[in-house]
Protein backbone atom coordinates (compact mmCIF):
# COMPACT_ATOMS: atom_id res chain seq x y z
CA UNK A 1 0.00 0.00 0.00
CA UNK A 2 1.38 3.40 -1.00
CA UNK A 3 2.03 5.90 1.79
CA UNK A 4 -0.58 8.61 2.09
CA UNK A 5 0.47 12.20 1.55
CA UNK A 6 -0.81 14.57 4.22
CA UNK A 7 -3.42 16.96 2.84
CA UNK A 8 -1.33 20.01 3.76
CA UNK A 9 1.51 18.90 1.45
CA UNK A 10 -0.64 17.91 -1.53
CA UNK A 11 -0.22 20.21 -4.50
CA UNK A 12 -3.19 22.49 -5.05
CA UNK A 13 -4.69 22.57 -8.50
CA UNK A 14 -5.08 26.07 -9.84
CA UNK A 15 -8.03 27.17 -11.90
CA UNK A 16 -7.06 28.10 -15.43
CA UNK A 17 -6.80 31.83 -15.98
CA UNK A 18 -9.54 33.21 -18.21
CA UNK A 19 -8.86 36.57 -19.88
CA UNK A 20 -11.35 39.23 -18.79
CA UNK A 21 -11.86 40.39 -22.36
CA UNK A 22 -12.71 36.92 -23.70
CA UNK A 23 -14.88 35.29 -21.06
CA UNK A 24 -18.35 36.19 -22.34
CA UNK A 25 -20.82 33.31 -22.43
CA UNK A 26 -22.50 32.42 -25.75
CA UNK A 27 -21.31 35.62 -27.40
CA UNK A 28 -22.37 37.77 -24.45
CA UNK A 29 -20.51 40.58 -22.74
CA UNK A 30 -17.08 39.90 -21.28
CA UNK A 31 -16.20 40.65 -17.67
CA UNK A 32 -14.37 43.84 -18.58
CA UNK A 33 -17.37 45.04 -20.60
CA UNK A 34 -19.61 44.40 -17.58
CA UNK A 35 -17.20 46.32 -15.33
CA UNK A 36 -17.11 49.29 -17.69
CA UNK A 37 -20.89 49.24 -18.02
CA UNK A 38 -21.23 49.21 -14.21
CA UNK A 39 -18.79 52.12 -13.84
CA UNK A 40 -20.70 54.14 -16.47
CA UNK A 41 -24.10 53.54 -14.86
CA UNK A 42 -25.58 56.20 -12.58
CA UNK A 43 -23.25 57.21 -9.77
CA UNK A 44 -21.27 53.95 -9.67
CA UNK A 45 -18.01 55.62 -10.69
CA UNK A 46 -18.37 58.20 -7.91
CA UNK A 47 -19.28 55.44 -5.48
CA UNK A 48 -16.13 53.57 -6.48
CA UNK A 49 -13.82 56.59 -6.27
CA UNK A 50 -15.36 58.30 -3.28
CA UNK A 51 -15.66 57.51 0.38
CA UNK A 52 -19.32 58.41 0.71
CA UNK A 53 -20.47 54.84 0.96
CA UNK A 54 -21.52 55.13 4.60
CA UNK A 55 -19.37 52.17 5.56
CA UNK A 56 -19.69 50.18 2.35
CA UNK A 57 -16.36 48.89 1.20
CA UNK A 58 -14.99 48.25 -2.26
CA UNK A 59 -15.44 44.57 -1.55
CA UNK A 60 -19.18 45.14 -1.29
CA UNK A 61 -19.15 47.17 -4.49
CA UNK A 62 -17.25 44.33 -6.16
CA UNK A 63 -20.00 41.99 -4.98
CA UNK A 64 -22.50 44.02 -6.99
CA UNK A 65 -20.37 43.61 -10.10
CA UNK A 66 -19.83 39.90 -9.53
CA UNK A 67 -23.61 39.46 -9.23
CA UNK A 68 -24.02 41.12 -12.64
CA UNK A 69 -21.39 38.78 -14.06
CA UNK A 70 -23.14 35.75 -12.58
CA UNK A 71 -26.45 36.85 -14.10
CA UNK A 72 -24.72 36.82 -17.49
CA UNK A 73 -23.25 33.35 -16.95
CA UNK A 74 -19.74 34.39 -15.93
CA UNK A 75 -19.11 32.40 -12.77
CA UNK A 76 -15.32 32.17 -12.52
CA UNK A 77 -14.97 35.61 -10.86
CA UNK A 78 -15.25 36.34 -7.17
CA UNK A 79 -14.85 39.48 -5.10
CA UNK A 80 -11.22 38.70 -4.34
CA UNK A 81 -10.20 38.41 -7.98
CA UNK A 82 -12.48 41.22 -9.00
CA UNK A 83 -11.13 43.72 -6.49
CA UNK A 84 -7.58 43.07 -7.66
CA UNK A 85 -8.51 44.26 -11.13
CA UNK A 86 -10.48 47.25 -9.86
CA UNK A 87 -7.78 48.47 -7.53
CA UNK A 88 -5.49 48.65 -10.53
CA UNK A 89 -7.96 51.13 -12.06
CA UNK A 90 -7.59 53.59 -9.15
Amino acid sequence: MAPQIPQSTRPKTKKPLIPWDRDGVNGGESSIEIVLEWLATGTNYERWRGDGERGRTKTRLCSEIVQLMNLRGITHCDTKGTSFHYYSCD
